[in-house]
């Protein structure tokens, strides 16, 4: 049985272009850095409670 990623059906459906992407990509990036880094102080605080409650 012939690989699905032989050369020519990976050329034939690989349509996929970054640089058609690039700057949704780069701001998708940007958004998950600022929810990644608004949730450390939240978290922060969570375990402060927890740690008050025990």
């Amino acid at each position: 049985m012939e690989s699905l990623l032989s050369a020519p059906n990976h050329k034939k459906f690989n349509t996929y272009d970054f640089r058609d992407y690039k700057e949704d990509v780069i701001d998708l990036l940007g958004r998950v850095c600022t929810v990644s880094v608004e949730t450390m102080p939240i978290v922060a605080a969570m375990a402060a409670v927890e740690t008050e409650e025990s």
